[in-house]
C-alpha cells in the first residue's frame, strides 16, 4: 500500500532543558500513524538543534518514533536545518528531487510547508497533526503568516535576507511567542 516514498516530518524547537514541545509529540505521533498504515517505508526526521539544547531536533524526533515502534532502519535524519526551509532543502537532497512525499506537520504550518517542499521539487501532500486552539497557537498562525510572506517573497531562499521592519517585527513575535510558551 505504499503510496509515496517518503514521510517528511519537521521538527520543532526543543525546550531549553531539550525536551520536546507538546506540539512536537503530536507531529511524531502523525508521522508514525501514517507510517504503521504502511503509507510509506521512510521517515525523514529533520531538524538542527535550534535551541542549543545539545539533541538535535531530528535526534528528538527519531527517540520519539524508536520508542513507538518504528525500526531505526526506518528513520533518516536530517539535522543541519534551522528553518523550515532548511528542512526541505536538506531532506531533498537526502531522498531526492521528485520523491513523493507525505508531509506531517501541524496544521496551522501545513500551508507554508507544503509551499516550501514543492519548492524543493517534491511531490507533496498533508496530513495535518492538529495541535489544540489557544491564544497561543493564535499568535503562532499569525507568526506562521509572516513565514508564508517570506516564502513567497524568496526570503527563505538561501542567502536572501528579510528587509529590516518585517526582521523587527518577526522578532518581536517570536519573542513574546516564546516567553508566553513556557
Amino acid at each position: 500500500m505504499k503510496t509515496f516514498d517518503v514521510i517528511l516530518l519537521p521538527g520543532l524547537r526543543l525546550r531549553e532543558d531539550g525536551q520536546p514541545q507538546p506540539e512536537m509529540r503530536l507531529r511524531a505521533r502523525k508521522a508514525f500513524e501514517l507510517w504503521e498504515k504502511g503509507l510509506a517505508p521512510k521517515i525523514v526526521a529533520c531538524g538542527g538543534d535550534a535551541a542549543g539544547a545539545g539533541v538535535s531536533e531530528a535526534g528528538m524526533l527519531r527517540r520519539m518514533l524508536i520508542d513507538m515502534g518504528v525500526p531505526d532502519e526506518a528513520i533518516i535524519t536530517e539535522d543541519a536545518s534551522f528553518i523550515t526551509a532548511e528542512n526541505f532543502r536538506n531532506a531533498a537532497r537526502l531522498v531526492g528531487k521528485g520523491a513523493r512525499a507525505a508531509l506531517c506537520t501541524s496544521d496551522y504550518h501545513m500551508t507554508r510547508a507544503k509551499l516550501l517542499c514543492r519548492r524543493e521539487g517534491f511531490q507533496v501532500k498533508g496530513f495535518k497533526a492538529r495541535t489544540p486552539l489557544s491564544a497561543y497557537k493564535l499568535k503562532l498562525r499569525l507568526l506562521e503568516a509572516l513565514g508564508i510572506l517570506d516564502a513567497l517573497c524568496g526570503w527563505q531562499s538561501e542567502g536572501a535576507q528579510r528587509p529590516a521592519p518585517v526582521e523587527r517585527f518577526k522578532n518581536y513575535l517570536t519573542r513574546t511567542l516564546r516567553d508566553k510558551g513556557k
